[in-house]
């Protein structure tokens, strides 16, 4: 695990943010490609825990920020016309909510007691997020279903 300074242009599996902090969940990414030319990141998402793994989202952007109590993961997800929704995957009902609201380029710094506070586009014309999940339009909410990991063979 790295300590690298984690932005939406330079994440990756081997960052610290990953892992949620009691050490339980951890977000994996898969292959991760720019969604254009010198742009940020994306690619699909998993939350992995136990011998289990879920599929979160198939455009995922980054960094991701773990509440303080390890319950809850906010991941920023691209959608068709290269803008960012906040999506929030609670890990004990495996429900992943996505919020209505659209932003540039989503960079979060805290996330406390249903309070997402953070920086949307830090390279341009940045402003000031603070993202009340309770007061928030809800888009979508979608139950996630987790798969066995399969051990692997050593034959």
């Amino acid at each position: 695990m790295t300590d690298k300074i984690i932005t939406a242009w330079n994440f990756s599996n081997t960052d610290k943010n990953l892992l949620s902090p009691n050490k339980e969940y951890r977000i994996e990414y898969g292959i991760l490609n720019e969604i254009a030319m010198g742009a940020p990141l994306g690619g699909i998402s998993y939350l992995t825990f136990k011998d289990k793994i879920v599929t979160i989202n198939d455009w995922t952007a980054g960094p991701v920020l773990w509440s303080d109590n390890s319950q809850k993961v906010a991941l920023p997800i691209w959608i068709e016309n290269r803008k960012q929704k906040i999506l929030i995957v609670d890990v004990n009902t495996l429900l992943a909510t996505l919020y209505k609201k659209e932003f540039r380029v989503l960079h979060f710094e805290s996330f406390i007691d249903d309070h997402l506070k953070g920086i949307d586009n830090p390279l341009y014309n940045p402003e000031i997020l603070d993202f009340n999940l309770n007061s928030q339009e809800v888009a979508d909410i979608q139950n996630l279903n987790p798969i066995q990991r399969k051990a692997i063979s050593k034959n």
